[in-house]
């Protein structure tokens, strides 16, 4: 727990559950449910707050009698700010021990990982999750259909901060182009997540005005592959620093205004293609659903590599680009505030 950016903890988590097999697949949960829908995710990681929902704080306020502690649940919390609340509360004693209250209440909550975005986003961050789930895999080698298509609690991290479309952030400067404010805050969505009471940067469906939107992990590994995918760079090798940021290595941070792409998070989308396709060999008989957005981005990129593939024209790189690229703006400006909600089912093979 405590704060960190998003890849330096990823990192240095890969190998917890080597040491630790009782953290299970917390890490996969945590590290994939931050990434967002349009495939990046906030910089800062805080610690986990928990709630406890309203038919499970009268059960633990029976069992410990002291109905003038629901003030305490009211909104989410750590268990150092519950424990702080409970010793600091005048004229309370406890009828029962500190452990076995904490022991009630986790049995009890909900858990969530704070975030936030901080400042922009950064191409490589989302590469090191595959890691987490290799390691995961070689402790539970029999858990693996249960983790990537059975379990259906992952979700997206909901933010303001929108990846611009080319036409805003394309600009001439000094009489040559450069990519500048690639992104930008959305003040109607912002005024949306600011009013939700409960799990706020969770993404909706209805357009973030229904229920939190929940999935497989395979459905968030399909989303991730397909948005890295059709970033590729006009010469479709390397993936676009298209949201402000490089990777990893500070001294490439000028590399996005000059229209940077990066080749490690190519070998990065192989890799995890790969897997993809093991995985759906190895479980033919799953078919995960992805969001109706998503899938229309997916039928788009199918399409226009076909005609890639037929088309003669000295342009074609370019022409490819220009449309799969167009058709992520389109995807990305659907689902600016959240999901409509429906899904389509597809064939990882196919």
């Amino acid at each position: 727990q405590g704060n960190g950016n998003y890849r330096d903890v990823n990192q240095n988590r890969r190998s917890d559950v080597l040491f630790n097999p009782k953290v299970a697949e917390f890490n996969i949960r945590a590290f994939y449910s931050l990434i967002q829908a349009d495939g990046y995710n906030p910089l800062i990681i805080k610690g986990s707050k928990f709630t406890v929902p309203v038919e499970h704080q009268d059960e633990i306020l029976k069992v410990i009698n002291k109905e003038d502690l629901r003030e305490l649940f009211l909104n989410p919390f750590s268990l150092g700010e519950l424990i702080n609340s409970i010793t600091d509360h005048n004229n309370l004693s406890l009828d029962i021990a500190m452990e076995e209250l904490l022991n009630l209440v986790l049995q009890n909550a909900g858990q969530e990982t704070q975030a936030d975005f901080h400042e922009g986003y950064w191409t490589d961050h989302w590469t090191y999750n595959l890691d987490l789930i290799e390691s995961y895999l070689s402790v539970f080698p029999d858990k693996k259909e249960y983790l990537l298509f059975e379990d259906c609690s992952y979700s997206f991290f909901d933010s303001a901060i929108c990846v611009n479309p080319r036409e805003k952030k394309y600009v001439i400067s000094n009489e040559k182009p450069i990519q500048l404010n690639a992104i930008s805050e959305n003040d109607t969505k912002k005024a949306m997540i600011a009013s939700r009471a409960n799990t706020p940067n969770l993404l909706r469906i209805q357009n973030g005005k229904g229920e939190i939107y929940h999935t497989s992990l395979i459905s968030k590994l399909i989303l991730m592959v397909l948005i890295k995918f059709s970033t590729f760079d006009p010469w479709g090798m390397g993936i676009e620093m298209e949201a402000g940021r490089p990777g990893w290595y500070d001294a490439m941070n000028g590399l996005p205004g000059l229209f940077g792409s990066s080749m490690p998070e190519t070998f990065e989308l192989k890799r995890l293609l790969e897997f993809l396709l093991s995985a759906s060999e190895e479980f033919p008989s799953h078919s995960p659903k992805i969001p109706l957005e998503a899938n229309d981005l997916l039928e788009a990129v199918l399409h226009n590599l076909k005609v890639y593939l037929k088309n003669e024209n000295d342009d074609r790189d370019f022409i490819y680009w220009d449309s799969v690229s167009s058709a992520r703006e389109k995807y990305r400006y659907q689902i600016r505030f959240g999901f409509e909600g429906q899904e389509n089912s597809i064939s990882l093979k196919e």
